[in-house]
């Protein structure tokens, strides 16, 4: 099976960096965790999450550990 594995450039994130993250969809949330475990890992701090589209009923921004803002809600 196909599987995307994140990976964060390891020069774009100093420590105390604060980073915005933007992402297309929240359908599954896995790769915008691991984004975000990928900045703080960097010494980084996720500021926020910009999403494109939003299907809030799956409510896959709450399992997100960063505040997420929607241009499209479903």
């Amino acid at each position: 099976p196909f599987c995307l594995q994140p990976k964060l450039e390891t020069t774009a994130v100093y420590r105390s960096s604060l980073v915005v993250i933007t992402y297309r969809n929240v359908f599954f949330v896995g790769t915008l965790q691991a984004a975000c475990h990928l900045v703080r890992e960097a010494g980084g701090e996720v500021l926020e999450c910009v999403l494109l589209v939003e299907l809030e009923d799956l409510k896959g921004k709450d399992k997100v550990p960063a505040p997420c803002h929607s241009l499209v809600k479903f």
